[in-house]
Formats: structure tokens, sequence, C-alpha cells
């Protein structure tokens, strides 16, 4: 997730509005919340017992197969799998769980500020971007990170396919990389295409795109639609 900017707000939400303590807050930034380091250790030693019954019990297996050595093989994969489900079922640590909604709620301010987008790269703009489609209603997909000229994700929504192109730039794009977005529509055959670049498009650029089923999202527009998820959920 992206970093967290200061947010000046007087509606800015604190720790306390989510049960924790500024100083709790703290312990959960740091990784040092108490316990959590007891139990890492725990589960370190309960991998370790995984393997050593794994493979005890492919060595039984693989010796004479009589009825005691079947009998301790099965009884070291029953292990496995109890040891395995605890492993997976222990619950988040409650700190965690609410520190993540605080967070989420220091976010939700973030997005209605046009330098919180301006400042994602890469990754993380398209985490959020991500999220954002999948507020508004569209069944987002994630692709490779390679192999697929540049699409970044696709949105599916009414029998519709949209490709979404990110471009967490410091700088306005230009024509070039939008022209290479068009030939990519044209290529897969989808029914529009979305360039996403916070800080902006040439002129050039809004040029182009006249008559051309490909929308320019900037910060502005990211605002404008957190803004409306916002005011749905109210």
């Amino acid at each position: 997730m992206p970093e967290l900017l200061p947010v000046d707000t007087a509606k800015k939400p604190i720790p306390e509005d989510f049960g924790l303590t500024a100083q709790e807050y703290e312990l959960v930034k740091t990784n040092r919340i108490p316990g959590e380091n007891r139990r890492e250790a725990v589960e370190g030693i309960l991998g370790l017992v995984i393997w050593i019954l794994l493979i005890f019990g492919g060595v039984l297996l693989s010796q004479e197969k009589n009825i005691f050595n079947i009998l301790i093989a099965v009884a070291c994969f029953v292990a496995i799998c109890f040891i395995f489900t605890w492993m997976i079922k222990t619950p988040t640590h409650p700190l965690r769980k609410k520190a993540a909604l605080y967070e989420e709620a220091l976010r939700a301010i973030q997005r209605k500020n046009e330098k919180y987008w301006i400042s994602l790269r890469g990754l993380q703009l398209e985490a959020e971007l991500k999220r954002l489609y999948t507020k508004l209603g569209y069944n987002v997909e994630s692709t490779p990170a390679s192999g697929d000229k540049g699409i970044d994700l696709k949105l599916k929504r009414n029998n519709k396919t949209i490709i979404v192109q990110c471009k967490g730039h410091k700088k306005p794009i230009g024509v070039a990389a939008v022209r290479d977005l068009y030939g990519t529509l044209i290529h897969h055959k989808v029914n529009k295409a979305i360039i996403v670049c916070p800080i902006g498009f040439t002129k050039g650029v809004r040029e182009f795109v006249l008559g051309k089923p490909i929308d320019l999202i900037s910060a502005t527009d990211l605002v404008k639609m957190s803004e409306n998820i916002a005011d749905r959920g109210k």
C-alpha cells in the first residue's frame, strides 16, 4: 500500500476513533506488538516440525509397507494437517485490524486530494485504481507485469470490456504513449481504453483522443470519482 501522506483537515481521524491508542498504533507501525514475535517463533518451529513429519512419513511409506509403518505415516500426515490449519486460521492481531481501519480512514481523506494521486507510482497507483474501479462496480482484472502491450487493468461490466493503462509520471505524458494505447485498443478489439496519468496530459494528447474511445483520467478526475464513492457510502 502507498505511504500515508500528512492529512491537514479538521476532520482528520485519530487512532482513538478506532479503539487504538497512539502508543499502540506506533507498536503496529514498528512491528513491535507484544506476543507477535513469539507467535512468529512458534510458527517457525511448527514449520520445521511439518518438514520433519513430512520426511519421516515419506521414509516410512517408502520402506516395507506393513500396517505399523502405514499407521505411523498416516498419523504424521494428520498431524501436518492440524498444524497447517492452525497456522492459517490463527487470527490477525486485533491491534492490526484496528490500525488497518484507521489507515483506511486516512486514505479515504487523502483520495480527495490531488497531491495524493500525483504522489503514487507504479504498482501503488495500479492498486489504488483497482480498488477505485471495483468500488464503482466493475469486475477488475490485473494483467501480467509484462507481455500484455502495456495494459495494467481490464474492466468488465454490462458485457463491455475496457483496458486501463496507468502512468504515474512526474510530468504530463505526450501523444506517443496514447497513440500506442490506441493501437492496443484496436488489436484487442475492446470497447474503450482509459489512460490514467494523475499529473495530466499534453495538449497534443487531448487533441489526439478527440472522436476516439479513449478516456483521459487525471488527478482531478480521480478526486471526483473518490468523492462520488464516498457520497454513495453515506
